[in-house]
């Protein structure tokens, strides 16, 4: 339920600010590219809650690379690349097969090619790492108000 709440939340957020397009809305509809698209929309959300305003990139033009978009701090004017990087695992988010028993902890690969498209502006990478409960405790650990505590 928490989940479908935060999900629910972000939505609101970006359409509040006039950031939700049906080209995002059609990408969550997809079992394939919901993982993706999921993340985006929580970056984006974060990015307007934190007083950004935000400036989608061009996805259509397929002539260069670039990061999802370029946000703009109200008060301070600086201007930042954001980039939403999300780590595909089996069995997890739609993707077939079954859940690692010791999952993959690399996230260079992830984070090259974020760093790759060379953008404009300073760039803030938002990594979701997927990782099942249990191991991401074991890696982040129980702290007190944190999505992953549990009574």
């Amino acid at each position: 339920m928490g989940a479908y709440n935060c999900f629910a939340y972000d939505l609101y957020i970006v359409d509040d600010n006039g950031g939700l397009d049906e080209e995002l809305l059609q990408r969550l509809k997809i079992r394939d590219q919901f993982q993706g698209a999921r993340h985006e929309l929580f970056a984006e959300a974060t990015c307007y809650q934190a007083g950004f305003t935000v400036q989608h990139e061009d996805e259509k033009d397929g002539s260069t690379r670039h990061a999802e978009f370029t946000v703009r701090h109200a008060a301070t004017g600086q201007l930042l690349s954001v980039e939403a990087k999300s780590k595909h695992r089996e069995g997890v988010l739609g993707w077939p097969g079954t859940p690692e028993e010791k999952p993959d902890f690399r996230l260079g690969p992830l984070m090259n090619d974020a760093v790759a498209k060379k953008p404009e502006y300073p760039l803030v990478i938002f990594v979701d790492t997927n990782l099942p409960f249990k191991w991401a405790e074991r890696v982040l650990g129980r702290q007190p108000g944190n999505a992953l505590s549990r009574p």
